[in-house]
């Protein structure tokens, strides 16, 4: 824990190659486990991890680790943001509350699967995991009897960790926010001649796109689409999705 500055010294210095973001993760949590929060934040503290670690940096993007209540518990309500995480988990049993902590959990890996860095996956959240802090974000893992929301989210991650494994825009590309408003993030990553397009719906509705994008939204551009439909001739944005877009 601590500003860049202090993470730098230890980073840059050859004593360790790389460590968790934790800087960029709360940037994370307040992004996407909050409905209010929009992308500035996020977005300044992405650019402040490249300027201080480099562009092709190893720091791990991580979706939680056992300092922290599990995310998909904070982004549907069931751990507050005002209470003791940890007290919260001795004194009543934390569980999903609907589907907004599942959804809001795949945003999160589309952002970590398309961005720089080394992605990192606590076990349980490829299933959006529900818990409080300490111990209770130790529960057992289970690998069967899933769901239909905990395989979908599985199913989801993997579609993006092979996508990101087969492009080398998303491992070593140059990124660039394209735009960050009205709950709408769009970032670009660049590599020679491969351009990836990444558009994130926060929104619990559906948006439009901006006409800018509506030309590069194509049915043959389309990589992945998440929450997302493609409509006489227009991609359509439900809420809470994510569309990638191959514009090489």
């Amino acid at each position: 824990y601590g500003n860049p500055e202090l993470i730098r010294s230890y980073v840059s210095s050859g004593q360790l190659d790389a460590q968790f973001d934790f800087n960029l993760y709360d940037a994370l949590v307040d992004a996407f486990a909050k409905d209010e929060s929009n992308f500035d934040n996020l977005t300044r503290v992405l650019a402040q991890s490249i300027e201080y670690y480099g562009a092709h940096h190893k720091m791990g993007n991580i979706t939680g680790n056992q300092d922290r209540a599990r995310f998909t518990s904070y982004a549907d309500g069931a751990v507050k943001f005002d209470e003791d995480p940890k007290l919260a988990g001795w004194t009543r049993d934390i569980e999903h509350q609907g589907d907004e902590g599942y959804e809001k959990m795949q945003l999160l890996h589309a952002f970590l699967m398309t961005s720089p860095g080394i992605p990192c996956i606590y076990y349980g959240d490829e299933i959006a995991m529900p818990g409080a802090n300490d111990p209770d974000n130790r529960r057992m893992m289970w690998f069967d009897h899933w769901n239909e929301q905990e395989q979908a989210t599985q199913n989801r991650l993997k579609a993006l960790i092979q996508l990101r494994k087969g492009r080398m825009s998303l491992l070593y590309g140059d990124l660039k926010i394209v735009s960050k408003d009205d709950g709408l993030l769009v970032m670009e990553r660049s590599y020679i001649g491969e351009r990836t397009l990444i558009i994130i719906n926060k929104n619990q509705t559906a948006t439009a796109l901006p006409d800018y994008l509506k030309d590069e939204a194509k049915a043959e551009n389309i990589l992945i689409a998440v929450g997302s439909e493609y409509k006489e001739g227009e991609v359509v944005m439900n809420g809470r999705g994510y569309l990638i877009l191959n514009l090489e």
